[in-house]
């Protein structure tokens, strides 16, 4: 039962410094009984000269006897050093409540005897009193807002009461297998961490191994796992009871219970399943503090995981439903190992390092692995919804029958981890981008021909629909520093490991674009889109061919126009992905303009000349991709209307909801009527080709350009009849941008090799 808030205030914690000496001395004496029954009763006795079945039973009875007295002393010690352990925390843990008392009095709350808050008007005055008087919701919620804090503090303190309640009952427990049976704990030890996770893995073997928990029993392992997946003994002493193989036996189990067996407590299953993962990435974080030991214990756990990773387990998900395939089929270790990692968070940088490495070993040929290794005959994508790129949450998709990209997906999740992982510095770096992009075998999902009088038979395999999605979301994170889908900050320096990602990536598909326009896979275009909106200077001085390449970070690669140009062809296959390239460029077309005074549009300056060219060139390339991809007869696969419509999505939850950063003084109108004309420019393409498009474009797309460098003009009060007039600035200005909004549309299709 749980503590009350006048148990938490009044409770006198001081009884258990004195039961816990108690019970030490009791270990004490025991001890001393040891002694002398070994010296005093066993050591008397001429084993050697006595012999037949009374010396045998004798022998037997007095082995157990000093067994017992053994177990009663450890045992006795281990509960008197918990009970010390427990007045540390438990005091701890009061001192909290009553902190939480008095911050809400200091509040101007009076707290009754049930821990519940009410504003004490008497301490209030002036302003805040009328306020509270009129406002009764506001102070309604006040109220509330405290008595939660307290209440939180008051569960904390009970939850530990509970935590070393168990752990003394776990530690009087009769468990080493010697001695009579219910006798004295030999292995107790003082450590609640330690007891909390022996009890816990015993509770996870009995479900997985029984099929059966009592309630009672249920709730115990739910509360260890939850109250103690943060704590590092806890959580490595669960695991190494557990072993690798009983772990992933677990999670099966917990998603067995979640998905068939116990639907109706699908919620109280998957959050086990959370905290069990939540143990495994406490159990394996490096601290600086021990790096030797946490190393140590990560190695340990690696090792067994290589060889349960590649076992095969029972899991419904896989054996049962619709299979397209006569056999039943088995999960493997890795696959469900991933699937329990993804209901954590916070793993350590090198355990997924290293878990990624060794899922790669079990399947590259190259290591004399198995490429079909993760083979199974349904699909586990759930549907995708085409607008925002994402698929959905159905009945099988959180199964993570692809562990290498679902590992990938993980790291996705902290930047940092991601980058490191695939920076190309060094040479563990290159190969795995070059593995990933280039070697892999991401054809998971068995394929099956169905023939007359419903025989099937097998037709090779294929990619299932969200192959990639957690490579992508790697790369992106990797490229960017942020969670994929972030949008990208006003102001964003890459590091130089970023670079050297982005770097290695642009290029290599570019390089495959040259040849295969949609060699960029479907699923990771967005994600690679984002990338290059989180580098719009560089990629604007490269479109505009003003900087003719990326620099390279230090031991990095550059990129040049045609590389960063078939780039964006590939990505472009995808109408949402090309939107989002398109509005960072048209941000930074934008803003060089609004950064243009009136002298820069009145009088000849390189500066002005530089900005509009540059801005004519950025917008012609794109214009050029964006006709090449709608036009091009070799790749059915881009479907112009389905492309028309991504690029004119604006969902909330897409990368490409934004508006730009275009400067106070150049207003949403004039961005918006641009956008409109650049949607449109998708319609009425039936039938046109190439050439007939480009030239449509000359005239319908460049008076976007028009429109932003004539608005910049009507801020700095610059009068129309003097920028328009024959001999006007202005006029010169607009005849460039058209020129080299030309001169892009060209160097485009020369860069792309047409």
């Amino acid at each position: 039962m749980a503590l009350t808030y006048q148990e938490a205030m009044k409770g006198d914690l001081s009884v258990l410094v004195e039961t816990a000496e108690d019970w030490k001395e009791m270990g004490k004496k025991f001890g001393t009984l040891r002694k002398n029954y070994k010296t005093h009763v066993r050591g008397v006795l001429d084993t050697d000269s006595w012999s037949g079945v009374s010396a045998t039973m004798w022998d037997l009875t007095s082995t157990t006897t000093l067994h017992e007295l053994i177990g009663a002393e450890n045992q006795a010690k281990a509960v008197g050093g918990l009970l010390v352990e427990a007045h540390a925390e438990l005091s701890r843990l009061k001192k909290k409540v009553k902190e939480a008392r008095d911050d809400a009095v200091d509040a101007k709350m009076k707290v009754d005897e049930n821990g519940f808050c009410e504003y004490d008007l008497s301490k209030v005055h002036g302003k805040k009193k009328k306020a509270l008087i009129r406002d009764h919701i506001a102070r309604q919620e006040a109220e509330r807002a405290w008595t939660q804090k307290i209440a939180d503090a008051v569960k904390n303190l009970s939850d530990a009461d509970h935590n070393y309640k168990l752990a003394i009952k776990a530690a009087a427990k009769d468990r080493d297998g010697k001695g009579e049976s219910g006798g004295f704990n030999s292995k107790a030890v003082g450590d609640v961490d330690k007891y909390s996770g022996i009890r816990a893995a015993e509770l996870g073997k009995k479900m997985d191994s029984e099929k059966k928990l009592s309630s009672g029993e249920m709730s115990e392992l739910q509360f260890l796992l939850r109250e103690n997946s943060g704590d590092t003994d806890f959580s490595r002493t669960m695991l190494n009871s557990l072993g690798a193989d009983r772990t992933i036996s677990l999670a099966n189990e917990l998603n067995d219970r979640a998905y068939s067996d116990d639907t109706e407590h699908k919620g109280r299953y998957l959050k086990m399943e959370k905290y069990l993962a939540n143990s495994v990435a406490t159990a394996t974080t490096i601290d600086k503090k021990r790096p030797s030991a946490d190393k140590k214990f990560v190695a340990d756990f690696r090792e067994k995981l290589r060889k349960a990773g590649v076992k095969q387990y029972d899991l419904k998900v896989v054996a049962d439903g619709t299979v397209a395939g006569p056999a039943k089929q088995r999960a493997r270790g890795y696959q469900s190992f991933v699937t329990l990692l993804q209901h954590g968070k916070g793993y350590d940088k090198e355990f997924l390092h290293g878990l990624a490495d060794d899922i790669r070993a079990a399947e590259d040929p190259k290591q004399d692995g198995d490429p079909d290794i993760w083979d199974l005959n349904r699909p586990f994508s759930g549907e995708k919804n085409e607008k925002t790129g994402t698929f959905s949450h159905d009945s099988t998709d959180w199964f993570a029958n692809d562990p290498l990209d679902g590992t990938l997906g993980i790291m996705s999740k902290d930047p940092d981890i991601a980058t490191s992982y695939l920076d190309p510095k060094d040479a563990d770096g290159k190969s795995r981008l070059h593995y990933l992009a280039h070697e892999r075998d991401w054809k998971i999902q068995n394929d099956f021909q169905h023939l007359k009088d419903d025989v099937i038979v097998p037709a090779g395999d294929k990619e299932p629909a969200d192959s990639r999605v957690g490579y992508g979301a790697a790369l992106e994170a990797a490229m960017t520093g942020h969670v994929p889908g972030t949008e990208p900050p006003s102001s964003f320096e890459a590091s130089d490991a970023q670079r050297r990602v982005f770097a290695n990536v642009v290029n290599s598909y570019a390089e495959e674009a040259k040849v295969h326009q949609d060699a960029m896979p479907e699923n990771i275009r967005r994600n690679l889109a984002q990338a290059v909106a989180y580098h719009p200077k560089d990629v604007a001085d490269l479109l505009s061919q003003r900087g003719h390449t990326y620099a390279a970070a230090p031991g990095g690669d550059s990129i040049d126009s045609a590389a960063m140009t078939h780039f964006i062809r590939a990505a472009g296959q995808d109408g949402q992905a090309f939107r989002i390239i398109h509005d960072s460029q048209m941000d930074q077309v934008a803003g060089r303009i609004h950064e243009l005074n009136h002298h820069d549009l009145t009088a000849e300056t390189q500066r002005g000349d530089r900005a509009i060219q540059d801005s004519g060139k950025i917008m012609g390339t794109l214009d050029k991709i964006r006709a090449d991809v709608l036009t091009d007869e070799r790749d059915t696969k881009v479907d112009r209307n389905t492309w028309g419509q991504l690029y004119a999505y604006h969902g909330i939850s897409s990368g490409v909801s934004r508006i730009p950063m275009l400067g106070p003084e150049l207003d949403r109108v004039t961005f918006l009527t641009t956008r409109e004309i650049s949607e449109n420019m998708n319609d009425d393409i039936k039938d046109k080709t190439r050439e007939e498009l480009i030239e449509n474009y000359e005239n319908d797309g460049y008076p976007r350009l028009a429109k932003i460098i004539e608005k910049r003009a009507d801020d700095l009060g610059i009068a129309r009849e003097d920028f328009h007039g024959e001999k006007a600035r202005g006029s010169t200005l607009l005849s460039n941008a058209h020129s080299n909004y030309v001169t892009g549309l060209g160097g485009a299709e020369a860069a792309m090799g047409d």
